[in-house]
């Protein structure tokens, strides 16, 4: 790629006013560094968020590798471009959807504190308190109202990814489904207790649940079995047993 190819992007974000001068003399004085940025490949077990949403857009190896490429140069700028021909969604609803993968528990994270030196498990029902950090490439994230990041990379499971939306054209039917990760409560996977917990939550944020917690077990264990009859079952009383005190601090 020659130096007026790499620098295109930016001289057109600039006359289409989607980016402002100071910030693309910034890109160019640090494009040496953001080009080393981030390494990441189709193999790696875990991704970084963005190559996931790069991934959700493109469903193909190579121009996934090409997008990346572009990502860790640009900072992230390529959010920026219009849909390509090649593209099977915008990059803007490739990111919504792992969003929602996240909240669900279909796709699992794990992220590094601001401050911290080692990766934790991000719970799915922490994302509901999460956005992206603003200004850090769709590599970080943070609480919501916070001003500093909550967590500064987070990686998804590869597996989990490709099990929700597999290489476009292929035929391989291994890829593990969404309902097809450990349902016994293996470390690192969803459970059917997750899941419960996270309809309480958004049953509460929308004004849904019930007056008591007796009726609540009940109502969550009825949508378990509708919604997801792959999952293992779970009776009102241990749902009324593990999440009785949640429900209790909700009122309040």
């Amino acid at each position: 790629m020659s130096k007026e190819d790499q620098l295109r992007p930016l001289i057109d974000a600039v006359m289409s006013e989607d980016l402002a001068p100071i910030e693309a003399e910034m890109l160019i004085y640090g494009l040496e560094l953001d080009g080393q940025k981030w390494p990441a490949s189709f193999s790696d077990p875990q991704w970084p968020l963005a190559f996931a949403a790069l991934w959700i857009a493109w469903r193909n190896q190579e121009r996934l590798t090409e997008q990346w490429d572009r990502f860790r140069f640009w900072s992230g700028h390529v959010w920026r471009d219009p849909m390509s021909e090649d593209q099977t969604c915008e990059l803007v609803d490739a990111e919504a959807d792992l969003w929602r993968a996240l909240v669900d528990g279909s796709v699992l994270a794990k992220g590094l504190p601001d401050q911290e030196p080692d990766y934790v498990d991000i719970s799915p029902i922490h994302w509901l308190n999460l956005v992206w950090m603003p200004g850090w490439g769709k590599m970080s994230v943070r609480n919501l109202g916070g001003p500093e990041p909550r967590y500064r990379v987070v990686l998804v499971d590869r597996g989990d990814v490709l099990g929700q939306w597999p290489q476009e054209g292929s035929a391989d039917t291994n890829l593990p489904k969404p309902e097809e990760h450990n349902l016994s409560g293996a470390p690192g996977r969803p459970t059917s207790m997750h899941l419960v917990e996270q309809e309480m939550v958004r049953r509460a944020t929308a004004g849904e649940k019930e007056k008591n917690m007796l009726a609540e077990a009940k109502a969550l264990a009825s949508w378990l079995e509708a919604t997801h009859p792959a999952m293992p079952k779970l009776g009102f009383k241990s749902i009324q047993n593990k999440l009785g005190s949640k429900f209790i601090r909700s009122q309040n």
